[in-house]
């Protein structure tokens, strides 16, 4: 969330969110933006997958 908010910051405001000098270009706030969605996604599906889990065995 950190990284797709850092991104995000950059296109709204012109200006890096926590780390000086990141991104720098519209190229690595929208890499910064695609990263945090990936790993967004990701996180969701595992949860999920361990809450299914979870619910098999009951």
């Amino acid at each position: 969330m950190v990284l797709f908010a850092t991104g995000a910051m950059w296109f709204a405001y012109g200006q890096p969110l926590f780390i000086r000098d990141f991104p720098t270009d519209p190229i690595e706030a929208g890499a910064a933006i695609a990263g945090g969605l990936l790993l967004m996604f990701w996180a969701a599906a595992r949860i999920l997958r361990a809450l299914l889990r979870n619910a098999d065995r009951r």
